[in-house]
């Protein structure tokens, strides 16, 4: 079965795609009269039309904020490395995916790090829930969180570097790599 967009919901409204968006766009309802909102939503429910959630964010904007190209931002969902959810055409990200795609972004372009080392290292984080505010890691992938910078480089680099064999760890700062792309969408 096909998504349902925009588009099909005009049709089954009976107005034009312009009257939907701007009675079930982000901003609310603007510029439509009330009756023409009722057959909207009518429309919309009927159809199975679901939008995104308020606290998501397009594919587009993302891939802006973070430096992403649209093709890198589908590939890493594809594989699992960054979680989104298709409404209608589009592809949206939470701000934990919006985060862990700053993360990846910044360990392949900055920190030279491949790929099954970066698989290894988000499955760790998702499987702790979210984003910690920084992460350790180890040449080979293994990774632990930390509360801060500190705490990173004084308890928890000696058990990476012990555990996963690597001489080098690497310390990320995950607010000073995420914290401009997330003002970026939050204006």
């Amino acid at each position: 079965m096909s998504r349902v967009t925009i588009r099909d919901v005009a049709a089954a409204a009976g107005c034009s795609a312009w009257s939907v968006c701007a009675t079930l766009g982000p901003r609310g309802r603007r510029g439509v009269s009330d009756e023409m909102a009722q057959r909207v939503l009518a429309a919309a429910e009927a159809v199975g039309y679901s939008r995104p959630p308020a606290d998501t964010f397009r594919q587009r904007s993302v891939c802006d904020a973070v430096g992403l190209t649209t093709r890198q931002a589908d590939y890493w969902s594809t594989i699992g490395l960054i979680p989104s959810e298709v409404y209608g055409h589009d592809r949206y990200y939470d701000r934990d995916s919006v985060r862990m795609a700053a993360v990846i972004k910044a360990l392949v372009d900055e920190g030279g790090m491949r790929f099954p080392a970066i698989r290894r290292m988000v499955e760790a984080v998702w499987d702790w829930g979210s984003v910690p505010a920084v992460l350790v890691m180890g040449g080979d992938g293994y990774v632990r969180p930390a509360d801060d910078v500190v705490q990173a480089v004084v308890e928890v680099m000696p058990q990476v570097l012990a555990v996963s064999g690597a001489k080098v760890a690497t310390v990320l700062d995950v607010a000073t790599v995420t914290g401009p792309a997330l003002a970026k969408l939050d204006t």
